[in-house]
């Protein structure tokens, strides 16, 4: 019965600063790149790296070109959208999209200013709904290995979770992502199942001092 008493004390005490204990997720894409995959961003998303995506796996370490630091992103199915260059669409894992509070991450584009092609960035909560939409600026001079000038941060807050974003236009292998960052919090069911579990071992206890 002690057992209990301070498991339950436990769990009070999680409970109450559940927003203290919120986890923050980082991604640079560092070294090593090819790593990237085994991370949370890899692992809790459908994200590829675009070269690899479309050019096979023979070469994952490759970043498409040796000045980017971040990555060239892809949703993996870059015909699916009209060819080589169309729609992204990031979507993440149910249990973990419905833990974000929030997400940002840094953006720049290849696309060239002249050609008016700039990427809409539209995040959306668990219900589908967008929660706020952003023009990614586009590069007015493009260096003729196709690499952008600079990165725009965009963030955004949820209270009902983040399953994903989406970048319009001819984003895929246009658009490179660095800086990543999420915040997560425990699910209320999470909570409830341990919650749960305590009641069956305070039952269990109380078993054993009766028999």
């Amino acid at each position: 019965m002690r057992l209990f008493k301070l498991c339950a004390v436990a769990a009070l005490a999680f409970v109450s600063t559940t927003g203290a204990q919120a986890a923050t997720l980082t991604e640079g894409f560092d070294e090593p790149f090819a790593g990237w995959e085994s991370r949370w961003f890899g692992t809790e998303s459908n994200a590829y790296n675009y070269y690899v995506s479309e050019y096979g796996a023979d070469n994952v370490a490759y970043r498409g070109h040796e000045s980017v630091t971040g990555m060239f992103l892809s949703d993996g199915d870059s015909y699916r959208d009209g060819g080589n260059y169309g729609e992204i669409h990031i979507r993440f894992n149910e249990a973990f999209g419905a833990s974000l509070t929030s997400f940002s991450l840094d953006i720049a584009s290849a696309l060239r200013e002249d050609l008016g092609l700039a990427p809409t960035l539209t995040f959306f909560n668990m219900q589908g709904d967008a929660i706020a939409s952003f023009v990614v600026p586009t590069s007015p001079v493009v260096t003729s290995n196709w690499v952008p000038q600079g990165y725009t941060n965009f963030s955004v807050t949820s209270a009902s979770g983040i399953a994903g974003f989406s970048l319009s236009g001819s984003a895929q292998g246009s658009v490179i992502v660095d800086n990543l960052v999420a915040t997560t919090v425990p699910e209320p069911e999470a909570i409830a199942m341990m919650l749960a579990g305590l009641g069956v071992i305070g039952a269990a206890a109380r078993r054993v001092r009766r028999g």
